[in-house]
């Protein structure tokens, strides 16, 4: 699955920038943002954003901001995957800069740690939004020996199951941003031992899953049904 490789290269570039050019944070996540994480910082918290309001608002504010991407991510693929691959990349492009000031302030080990806990169902969603904006894209470029609009339709379908199997993990992603990420809001190493605890064990079990997922069922799954069989299937049946 190339969507993957496509954002973490994205993000890589977003982060080699950052380090090239500080100014390049600024403008990508906003003066106001970069000002306020430098003053939570200083305060100690550097991870006080995600403590700003209470778990219940957090969490429908997370949800339909990522349920909204995720469909911006989905629906721009009918532009022949262009507007997909433009918010893969800006996407990828924020994170890495989002990750660079952090690292900028010594804190590299912590945010990747604590943003993670709820960043791997976050990102593995948004991966999943991008290939269903491609597979959107790709079908009416690419019809095969159909039509564009039979090719179309059934790249609408197969790309409509794809993005609805995608809100599990962004609701698990905003459920653990909003009830469990604030409570590493001092850093992972200024936190007691049971706090520790705990925030390792949903970081582990997090990247279990998404390792599960994306490498061993895929796996299984792709021996029992061959790639190209799948997407024969999508154009001619």
């Amino acid at each position: 699955m190339g969507s993957h490789c496509y954002f973490f290269t994205f993000c890589i570039l977003g982060y080699i920038c950052s380090f090239i050019d500080t100014d390049f944070i600024e403008g990508i996540l906003g003066k106001d943002y970069v000002r306020m994480t430098e003053e939570n910082i200083k305060n100690g918290e550097p991870f006080g954003v995600y403590d700003s309001k209470s778990p219940l608002e957090m969490f429908l504010a997370i949800f339909s901001n990522n349920l909204r991407v995720g469909l911006i991510l989905f629906i721009s693929g009918i532009c022949l995957g262009i507007g997909s691959f433009y918010f893969t990349f800006s996407n990828g492009v924020m994170v890495g800069a989002f990750l660079s000031l952090f690292i900028h302030n010594n804190l590299g080990t912590d945010a990747v740690f604590v943003i993670m806990l709820h960043g791997t169902f976050e990102l593995m969603g948004l991966v999943l939004e991008c290939m269903a904006g491609f597979i959107l894209g790709l079908s009416f470029l690419f019809p095969g020996t159909l039509t564009r609009k039979q090719a179309f339709r059934k790249g609408l379908s197969e790309s409509v199951k794809i993005y609805i199997g995608t809100v599990p993990f962004t609701t698990i992603a905003a459920l653990i941003e909003s009830y469990v990420t604030y409570l590493g809001k001092q850093g992972f190493q200024n936190n007691n031992l049971l706090v520790m605890l705990f925030l390792s064990l949903v970081f582990i079990g997090s990247w279990l899953v998404v390792i599960w997922y994306f490498f061993i069922y895929s796996k299984k799954l792709t021996e029992k049904y061959p790639y190209e069989k799948y997407l024969e299937d999508i154009v001619h049946k």
